[in-house]
């Protein structure tokens, strides 16, 4: 067993892998959030009438 109760099965390069995945899950969703935010000034300024046209 190695420390903290982990199996023996667990390597250092299957820990980084199972970390690394939703990593770039979290990159992905960050970058959409700051586009998204980027143009969200400019979809208040429009008037409420010419956004349902």
């Amino acid at each position: 067993m190695l420390g903290f109760g982990a199996p023996d099965e667990f390597s250092y390069g299957l820990v980084w892998l199972w970390m690394v995945l939703p990593f770039i899950k979290d990159v992905i969703l960050t970058v959409m959030a700051a586009i998204i935010a980027h143009q969200l000034p400019q979809l208040v300024k429009r008037p409420l009438s010419s956004q349902f046209s």
